[in-house]
């Protein structure tokens, strides 16, 4: 009776073990992603910076000293725009990358364009998203790669893969 039941229980676990992974859906994680970006976007131009911290990598709000003093510096930048005229006035995101699997994270990137005001000019640039998900896609935080910043965040975060496509930041450009 003794080895009927170890035998039951060992095919249990080996047939539970034998089924099939359910197929992740990277078309479906690039729709969360994309729409999660937008979101951090309307955050960051709506000047909502609880809503815009929520979309950080968390290991780089812990390297900044935490969310409050993630919050409290960038409250801090962005007063020092305002203060030098300077104002994010479009934010529009592209197409990501193919979704990659690399140490136990889903990882992609976007495309994004910012227009700011500087003073009485308009100014664009084009530069790269790192977005990041540790839960098969529901929740993504990003990392911004503009000035050039991505030989940084793989040093500060080697989890971040290379094989992520981040083109170089354009030149800024004055549009009026």
């Amino acid at each position: 009776m003794k080895y009927i039941y170890l035998l039951t229980l060992v095919q249990f676990f080996i047939g539970s073990s034998c089924q099939p992974q359910k197929a992740i859906d990277t078309n479906q994680m690039s729709i969360k992603a994309k729409a999660q970006a937008i979101k951090m976007g309307s955050s960051l131009i709506n000047g909502d910076v609880d809503a815009y911290v929520g979309f950080h990598y968390p290991k780089m709000i812990q390297m900044m000293g935490g969310k409050q003093q993630t919050i409290t510096t960038i409250k801090n930048s962005w007063r020092k725009n305002e203060e030098d005229s300077i104002k994010i006035i479009s934010y529009s995101i592209g197409i990501p990358s193919k979704i990659i699997f690399y140490k136990e994270q889903y990882q992609c990137t976007f495309p994004y364009q910012m227009i700011t005001a500087v003073k009485n000019q308009k100014v664009s640039f084009e530069s790269t998203l790192v977005a990041v998900s540790m839960d098969k896609g529901e929740k993504w935080y990003f990392l911004d790669a503009a000035n050039d910043m991505f030989e940084k965040i793989k040093t500060y975060f080697p989890e971040i893969s290379d094989e992520l496509e981040v083109p170089k930041q354009t030149e800024a450009k004055i549009l009026n």
